[in-house]
């Protein structure tokens, strides 16, 4: 979705399957637009919101690693809207177990300390 959707489009939060947590969260990422290290908000267990200065593509495929105290979590994702210059959204598409299992445990730990969004 870009940021020019039309006006019946339903908004990034409407479309949220999964309560998401505040950030940042340190971590990185790697695409076809390159790779960096990357403040991570904006988390659920079904995707984040990376702020960089890349230009990115929807659609791109790329891998997410996100640090965090349950775990190092590691996800393949696609890139669903990019703001130039801001950032991008990414949808978790693969991850191993423990990957999932870290992500779980942080992100319920987060909603309960009410840091959710």
């Amino acid at each position: 979705m870009s940021s020019t959707a039309a006006p019946q489009e339903a908004s990034g939060r409407d479309r949220r399957r999964s309560p998401r947590v505040r950030g940042p969260f340190d971590g990185s990422w790697a695409g076809a637009a390159g790779n960096g290290t990357a403040r991570i908000w904006d988390l659920s267990t079904g995707g984040c919101y990376i702020d960089a200065l890349n230009e990115q593509r929807n659609g791109e495929v790329l891998t997410v690693s996100i640090s965090l105290p349950e775990g190092l979590v590691a996800a393949e994702g696609e890139i669903v809207y990019s703001l130039p210059n801001q950032g991008f959204a990414v949808r978790f598409v693969q991850m191993d177990d423990g990957s999932r299992l870290a992500l779980h445990l942080a992100v319920d730990r987060l909603l309960a300390a009410g840091q959710g969004t």
